[in-house]
């Protein structure tokens, strides 16, 4: 059985955990979860894992709200898959060009989904990703280069 390291970087992160839990274990796929509740719990935990493939955070956390520069030196620095659950507020905007010119494809917008689908949608991205060109579609950057 294949595993998955992922870290959680949101409030309620746990009870979304679990539903991936059990649709990836349908996938023959071992979610192994972490969770961080800060900015800075985040960025210690990544600087010190072995291992980690994906991050899903929120783009408001308690400790202060990330902005597209932050979530862009993450992905680089730590160099990891990410999935930003973002205000719809971003779509269009220079926020959203910024993640897709940093190479962020699959961020997420959770009042877009009922709630009970974001576990599947989040599986989804990890198993699938997300095209260039779909990222641009999803986002509303159709002029991004």
């Amino acid at each position: 059985m294949a595993s998955l390291d992922i870290v959680f970087g949101y409030d309620d992160a746990e009870k979304i955990s679990s539903r991936m839990k059990a649709l990836f274990e349908a996938r023959d796929i071992k979610l192994i979860p972490h969770y961080c509740c800060s900015k800075l719990g985040t960025m210690e935990y990544l600087a010190s894992r072995k291992k980690c493939d994906w991050l899903i955070l929120s783009e408001n956390m308690l400790s202060g709200t990330y902005k597209a520069t932050e979530l862009v030196w993450l992905h680089e620095e730590y160099n990891i898959q990410m999935i930003p659950l973002l205000e719809v507020e971003h779509i269009g905007s220079d926020y959203m060009r910024e993640l897709y010119s940093g190479g962020i494809l699959t961020a997420e917008f959770p009042k877009r989904i009922p709630e009970d689908q974001l576990p599947e949608v989040l599986v989804t991205l990890i198993l699938r990703g997300r095209t260039h060109e779909t990222a641009k579609v999803y986002y509303n950057i159709l002029d991004a280069k």
